[in-house]
């Protein structure tokens, strides 16, 4: 662009197209020439047309026609999954949204069985207005040493897509995720462990129990006039999963003292394909009847200071300390909404303001911090976790 005349003079700039951005103004000094830079960045693959118009009172008008192409990008390639077999590998994408518009979009895999994106059951991923949001693309084995690949891809009409190539291998099992059983001392409570065969045929296993005792010696079941924590209520141990198919296998937790008891839920199928579920058992104290409301206005904070009485709590000796610690979740039936599971984490939290008992103080005190950004009503359970075992619903 040129200034033709002996004085400083300032162009009006305008852009007209999809994507186009650049300086409102382009100022010249006399009979000065210079570039205008301005950018091209497309949401969408394809052809257009566009202007770019400069305006000046003393000399005019004049304009240059665009042609405009969006050249669809590359596909982003992920890491290769390594994933043990049984269970299921993540790796975190981020998508920007840079309209001022809520997007949705579509999620597509090439092979649905190996790959997709964690959608919490629903159709589409949301990305608010002008924000960057993270989901998990997930993946995972149906065979031990074999190379499979696929795209993911999340799509939207308006602002193009995101195409991600994966590619990913099993290995050999690892421990399994933790089952967590809880029970009262003197009672049982039966657990249903689900084995899913990952593999494309027919799986031969046989099931045993490991257990371990609260010093932490491996038994195979009641020694020595020890009752065991734990039971496998199967009238066989040897069984023939199909393939892709499941079996539920019953565990039984009679814990007989206060504490916690561990043990191992093997399904081997030789040729080192064994799979391990470690199994927490937590003595529960009676659980408490009461019911803590804590509620505030949305943006601010609430702080209540609560004494629990753990019913139960017996100490070693006189002498001996006992430390606890803290969990809080959703009760069963509303940490099925997976957004009011995130937002209760995010607004709540409890604190110890003593986190040690001495003999003979059954009594603890917890401290709820409750700090809501919108309006939301949800019911929670508290455990208490006592260190050397044991716990209490309160």
């Amino acid at each position: 662009v040129a200034n033709p005349l002996a004085q400083e003079i300032t162009f009006e700039v305008e852009l007209e197209g999809v994507g186009l951005y650049g300086e409102p103004f382009l100022k010249l000094a006399a009979h000065e020439q210079k570039e205008y830079p301005f950018v091209f960045a497309p949401l969408v693959s394809g052809t257009s047309e566009g202007a770019v118009r400069f305006f000046n009172s003393k000399i005019g008008e004049f304009w240059y026609k665009l042609k405009l192409t969006g050249v669809r990008p590359e596909p982003n390639v992920l890491p290769e999954f390594k994933c043990p077999i049984g269970k299921k590998q993540h790796q975190t994408v981020t998508i920007e949204n840079p309209t001022d518009e809520d997007i949705y979009l579509n999620m597509h895999s090439s092979d649905p069985k190996h790959f997709g994106v964690e959608s919490g059951g629903e159709d589409l991923l949301l990305v608010p207005a002008m924000q960057s949001k993270q989901f998990q693309v997930w993946h995972t084995a149906s065979s031990i040493g074999e190379r499979v690949s696929g795209d993911v891809i999340l799509s939207n009409e308006e602002i193009g897509e995101w195409h991600y190539k994966c590619s990913g291998m099993g290995i050999t099992p690892e421990f399994m995720d933790t089952i967590r059983i809880q029970a009262p001392v003197n009672t049982h409570e039966t657990r249903i462990v689900t084995f899913v065969n990952p593999f494309s045929q027919p799986f031969h296993a046989v099931l045993s129990l490991a257990e371990k005792t609260q010093k932490n010696r491996a038994v195979a079941g009641t020694k020595n006039g020890r009752p065991r924590g734990f039971n496998l209520f199967l009238k066989k141990p040897k069984h023939t999963i199909r393939a892709k198919g499941s079996l539920g296998i019953p565990i039984c937790f009679s814990p007989s003292e206060m504490g916690n008891y561990s043990a191992e839920l093997i399904v081997n199928g030789g040729n080192d394909l064994v799979f391990k579920y470690p199994l927490l058992g937590i003595t529960q104290g009676p659980v408490s009847s009461k019911i803590i409301e804590v509620k505030c206005q949305a943006r601010k904070v609430a702080t209540k200071v609560v004494t629990f009485d753990l019913i139960g709590l017996r100490f070693s000796d006189e002498k001996t300390d006992e430390k606890f610690s803290l969990e809080l979740a959703l009760s069963p039936e509303e940490g099925k909404d997976s957004w009011k599971k995130e937002l209760v984490e995010r607004c709540t939290s409890v604190e110890l303001p003593a986190k040690v008992l001495k003999c003979p103080d059954n009594k603890l005190q917890v401290k709820i911090i409750f700090e809501p950004l919108r309006t939301v009503r949800a019911a929670c359970d508290l455990m208490v976790h006592k260190k050397s075992g044991g716990g209490w619903e309160v």
